[in-house]
């Protein structure tokens, strides 16, 4: 698709919607000053068969989470900043919609039965919708439609994108050493909490082999040890770089994160892998902070307990949540657990547990940080004196390699 603008890409997009989807109409909406997304491109016809352009209900806009449109944008104090499709074959019983934009819908097209909306995501948020409304023989909107505009959107997205950072490279360069200078001191707390994790268990092996009089046994911690910081340098030379995406097995990189604890006396580890899950193309050295964190702050909780014997599960599934795939994580504990007073607070920037128990400080601060980024979502069950689950969900098919 050769374009030489935005608006350009915007009509040539609706009328391969329209074409493919067989709707009465296809539309863009994108985000503006006003924190709103508004109309930006309308293709379709009126119950008449007249053609329909940006000239007719030329003030269309919708906050976030608003009417059927808005839904798949996330709200601004949503858990993630990327929105999630909508599809319907019943809009107005499904939906809870605005009558002041219900009604010029219904009285231009003759009706309002079924429509799809799916988010345009930039790299970090979403930033729009492309939807369609009515199939015009009547029919209604499949799964296999819902699929099929994510990857138009996904196109039409890059190609916004690139022509945004086309032109306004000057204002993009000025946003980007802002950002960096704010999140700059965030991101190097994150990666000290990470090493200083790193060194409390350098220091727990250390004493093993003091205390053993295994040779076997302290060869292989210290060839354990030996290959974690051989990782650890690629890791190190990895997050070096801006963002190094790579094509990766989930469950490989989680069973050498497990590899590196391996040697823990009074902890047992056990483990479920889902062979099925696909390989997806995503920052290596990021999933592998985000499951070596989780794992190490359930050792933690473990060690505040009295229990002769610490468990730790780690499992991995698919998971479908409101028609989207996701890989889970999972990381489960017989520790202290986390109570219900620090439920709301563990996620906080800032949050320190040196005097509170059964949680841990930074790190989940930045762990949530990168799963938003992802588009995934972070969450746990836990009880006092039991311990915890933690789940992390990315989507499956934005990441999946093509």
């Amino acid at each position: 698709m050769e374009c030489q603008s935005v608006d350009e890409v915007i009509q040539k997009a609706l009328e391969l919607v329209r074409g493919k989807l067989n709707s009465q109409v296809a539309s863009i909406f994108l985000f503006t000053k006003n924190r709103v997304i508004k109309r930006k491109g309308i293709n379709g016809i009126d119950k008449e068969g007249n053609s329909i352009d940006n000239s007719w209900f030329p003030d269309e806009e919708y906050a976030p989470g608003a009417s059927f449109s808005g839904k798949a944008i996330p709200t601004f104090d949503a858990e993630s900043g990327f929105g999630e499709p909508q599809w319907s074959n019943d809009v107005q019983s499904d939906f809870i919609l605005d009558e002041k934009t219900q009604k010029p819908y219904v009285e231009k097209l003759g009706n309002l039965k079924s429509a799809i909306s799916v988010p345009l995501n930039g790299r970090y948020i979403t930033f729009g919708t492309i939807e369609v409304i009515n199939k015009l023989d009547d029919s209604k909107f499949a799964y296999n439609d819902v699929y099929w505009l994510i990857l138009v959107a996904n196109n039409v997205a890059n190609f916004i994108s690139d022509f945004i950072r086309k032109r306004d490279d000057e204002v993009r360069d000025q946003i980007l050493s802002a950002v960096r200078s704010a999140r700059g001191d965030y991101f190097l707390q994150g990666v000290l909490h990470q090493y200083k994790n790193e060194l409390l268990e350098f220091h727990q092996s250390f004493k093993t082999i003091l205390d053993s009089n295994s040779k076997s046994k302290i060869e292989q911690i210290i060839n354990n040890k030996i290959s974690f910081i051989e990782e650890r340098v690629k890791t190190i030379q990895a997050d070096s770089q801006p963002e190094t995406i790579t094509a990766i097995n989930i469950n490989d990189v989680t069973k050498q994160v497990l590899q590196s604890f391996s040697e823990l006396i009074g902890i047992e580890f056990t483990s479920s892998f889902n062979s099925q899950i696909p390989i997806i193309e995503i920052n290596k050295a990021k999933i592998k902070y985000i499951v070596y964190n989780l794992v190490s702050n359930a050792i933690k909780a473990i060690q505040k307990t009295n229990n002769k014997t610490g468990k730790i599960f780690v499992s991995t599934e698919i998971i479908t949540v409101k028609r989207i795939q996701y890989i889970q994580i999972m990381v489960e504990d017989n520790g202290i657990g986390i109570p219900n007073e620090l439920r709301e607070e563990i996620f906080n920037k800032g949050f320190t547990t040196s005097t509170r128990e059964g949680v841990t400080d930074m790190g989940l601060f930045f762990v949530r940080e990168s799963i938003v980024n992802y588009g995934g979502k972070i969450y746990f069950e836990s009880t006092v004196g039991k311990g915890t689950k933690f789940y992390i969900k990315i989507p499956l098919r934005r990441y999946l390699v093509s």
